[in-house]
């Protein structure tokens, strides 16, 4: 057996050879000293070999006392050293595992245990998707519109700043000899249970007027076309009339 010096500075090297030959014998001690392998050493060599270290490997606790008191008189280093390489060669050897658990538990933080594995650096958090662009704009309706009216599309909605905040909805606009006008308009005025004394009485619930010539949105109908106003289901007649007021742009085409 080889160990520490009492009191003497330690150096790597001698370190290392105090390991190799704990672990070496070890191996010795728990080898059968009668059989004699083939090419192996004869019994007698392996019982010679043996001698210096199987009294020592068969008391433990005298082992890890012994290797206490080398530690205590070693430098910082040295420990940390032998702390490495004999906490290697425990996962192999049973012996010297058991002297290593003898030592922790005798004196507790003499014998340095490895540093923990780094934790893996966390990925970066993917960057965010990019904002769509904003879709160019296809409708000829004025940002500064507030309804607007598709009459070939059939379609109509209420916009704030070109940006559409009702519908779009379906109409029905005027049929042919009494179309619906193209062009911008303003709001008129507002009517909410209108008649039409034209069409004998006929209602025109919700009436927002854009001209003065009789043309309104309004509820009505929509499987028919209009004799010019621009007919509206009646959720989409209430919102026109709450929302649109006198002065409001009003854009068709």
């Amino acid at each position: 057996m080889i160990f520490f010096q009492r009191h003497a500075r330690k150096n790597t090297s001698s370190l290392r050879h105090s390991v190799v030959a704990l672990g070496a014998a070890a191996v010795m001690a728990l080898a059968p000293l009668g059989a004699g392998a083939v090419g192996g050493p004869a019994p007698e060599a392996q019982a010679q070999s043996a001698a210096g270290s199987s009294d020592f490997f068969s008391n433990p606790q005298r082992a890890a006392q012994q290797y206490v008191n080398e530690l205590n008189s070693a430098n910082s280093s040295s420990r940390e050293f032998l702390g490495v390489e004999l906490r290697n060669a425990a996962k192999h050897n049973p012996v010297i595992a058991e002297i290593v658990k003898l030592i922790d538990r005798t004196a507790p933080g003499l014998l340095p245990k490895p540093a923990p594995k780094p934790k893996p650096t966390p990925k970066p958090a993917p960057k965010p998707a990019p904002k769509p662009a904003p879709k160019p704009r296809t409708s000829p309706c004025p940002p500064n519109a507030k309804a607007c009216v598709d009459l070939k599309g059939r379609k109509t909605w209420i916009q704030k700043n070109g940006k559409i905040v009702y519908g779009p909805v379906n109409h029905a606009p005027g049929k042919p000899g009494q179309e619906t006008p193209r062009g911008s308009f303003t709001v008129k005025y507002k009517v909410k249970d209108e008649i039409s004394r034209e069409f004998n009485n006929a209602p025109m619930p919700n009436a927002v007027y854009f001209t003065y010539n009789g043309h309104a949105f309004h509820y009505g109908d929509l499987s028919y076309l209009s004799a010019g106003c621009v007919r509206l289901p009646w959720n989409a007649s209430e919102y026109y009339f709450n929302n649109l007021n006198p002065g409001d742009l009003v854009y068709i085409w």
